[in-house]
């Protein structure tokens, strides 16, 4: 019988599943560059401790060789302070304080300008400054009244835009709609005060010829230029080149076309804005206020060049443009000092404290009238960061500005030269009536003064014709003259 054979026994091998691309290498590489890279670590870090123990124990045995210092004279610990109560500060003491800081920021300030250039020094040493111009016909006194006839007078009743009376420059963004208002008051008082029955086809005084507007595209000598100087009195405004600048960035690209006023656009605006009326600086002129004042041409790149903005190619031009405008305006009145060069020009011009009263005209935060826009602006208040600053202290602003600021310093130094001509206790008693009167106008007439806007920006022009001359100027009067007459 043959024996039955068992089912044969499958011997399968274990599946390895393959390996694609040495994964294995790959991961033995993986774990032994971790294990040399933390060696190195430890190793670098166990260096440094060690470089750090070294340079303690050398700082010790330096500090064991130095001389023995005995107790006489070693000095003393300081004794731990102990918390202080501050002395409570009343208002008027906290106000001093924020005053005191203030004047030594601008005393900070000027010494960083004069780091560039001193122009105290320089308006001295090239002679820049003499008295302002008192004209012989203008003068009222009780000895030497005005002249009987009118015609030999800057009062004359007929209307010259640029021969005779009063002209003003208007300078852009130099309070020049404020002074505008007080140049019509003053052709208007003037007349009816001297020459009552002087009598136009409107049956009223005829007021005293006066020009007041703008003259763009620099030319003033075109203009004013062949005007009779017996006859007429030209004046204009000087502000500081920084602030004027920077009022009319701010009134024309902020407020106006609404852009923003970052720093960037700011610095760029007072690098670029050339407009010959609407400009922060002058296409190389030596300053946006010189060359529109001057009334002679002023040649573009004479002052400065693109290729140099902060060099100035030649001073000497610039002091004689300067001298120039001085001779050529019988008065500049600063902005900084307005009320003090309205009362050198009211003794001057023999006119009377009312004549020269006014509300201002712009504030920030107000409503301006636009003519081209025909509509009501909202003013944004100019303000100046750390970074506009420092361009404004620069080396390039000064020299693109050079003949504004010389021109503003030599005006200043004329104010004070006119104060001392006309006698310092007599304009001071004049100065101190004038202020009087301001801040009785102030507190009875700003708010009766009806503007061309409404504090809600509502156009209103035909309530501000009874209240104004023209526009925004000298708006108030009758509220002013009412002042006057109580006084």
């Amino acid at each position: 019988m043959t024996p039955s054979r068992s089912a044969p026994i499958s011997r399968r091998r274990p599946r390895v599943l393959p390996v694609r691309g040495g994964g294995g290498l790959t991961l033995c590489y993986v774990v032994l560059s971790a294990v040399l890279l933390s060696s190195v670590v430890v190793i670098v870090l166990q260096c440094q401790r060690y470089v750090k123990l070294l340079h303690r124990r050398a700082a010790m045995v330096s500090y064991d060789r130095r001389p023995a210092v005995s107790s006489a004279t070693r000095r003393p610990a300081r004794p731990k302070r102990k918390g202080r109560k501050r002395k409570p500060v009343s208002m008027n003491e906290a106000i001093q304080r924020q005053q005191q800081r203030q004047q030594q920021q601008k005393q900070h300030q000027q010494q960083q300008e004069q780091q560039h250039y001193n122009f105290t020094d320089i308006v001295l040493q090239n002679r820049l400054a003499h008295p302002f111009r008192q004209l012989p016909t203008g003068i009222v006194t009780s000895q030497q009244p005005p002249p009987t006839d009118r015609n030999e007078s800057w009062c004359i009743p007929s209307y010259n835009k640029s021969k005779h009376g009063l002209l003003f420059n208007k300078m852009p963004k130099a309070a020049s709609s404020t002074v505008s208002g007080i140049s019509l008051r003053i052709a208007h008082r003037y007349a009816q005060r001297h020459y009552p029955n002087a009598i136009n086809a409107t049956a009223t005084v005829a007021p005293c010829s006066s020009r007041v507007g703008h003259v763009p595209g620099y030319k003033a000598n075109k203009t004013f230029a062949d005007r009779d100087r017996n006859r007429s009195y030209l004046y204009s405004t000087l502000r500081d080149p920084a602030h004027r600048s920077l009022s009319r960035v701010y009134f024309t690209k902020v407020s106006q076309d609404g852009k923003n006023g970052t720093d960037s656009n700011v610095i760029s605006w007072l690098r670029t804005m050339m407009n010959s009326q609407f400009g922060a600086i002058s296409p190389g002129m030596g300053g946006f206020q010189l060359a529109y004042l001057s009334l002679n041409p002023i040649d573009k790149g004479s002052a400065w060049t693109k290729e140099e903005p902060g060099e100035v190619r030649d001073v000497n031009a610039v002091h004689e443009n300067v001298r120039r405008v001085m001779s050529d305006y019988d008065m500049l009145l600063l902005v900084e000092r307005l009320d003090e060069s309205l009362v050198a020009m009211q003794l001057l011009l023999g006119l009377d404290v009312a004549d020269i009263l006014y509300l201002s005209s712009k504030h920030a935060g107000d409503y301006y009238y636009s003519p081209r826009a025909d509509r009501c602006i909202k003013l944004v208040k100019t303000t100046t960061s750390a970074r506009v600053g420092r361009y404004l202290r620069s080396r390039e602003w000064y020299a693109k500005s050079y003949g504004d600021y010389v021109l503003h310093e030599a005006a200043s130094q004329s104010l004070d030269m006119t104060i001392d001509m006309v006698g310092r206790e007599r304009f001071e008693e004049a100065l101190q009536r004038f202020l009087q009167l301001r801040k009785v106008a102030e507190e009875q007439c700003a708010a009766e003064a009806i503007f061309p806007c409404s504090q809600d920006g509502e156009v209103q022009l035909e309530l501000s014709s009874t209240s104004c001359y023209h526009n925004d100027w000298g708006c108030g009067g009758p509220c002013l003259d009412d002042i006057t007459t109580t006084a």
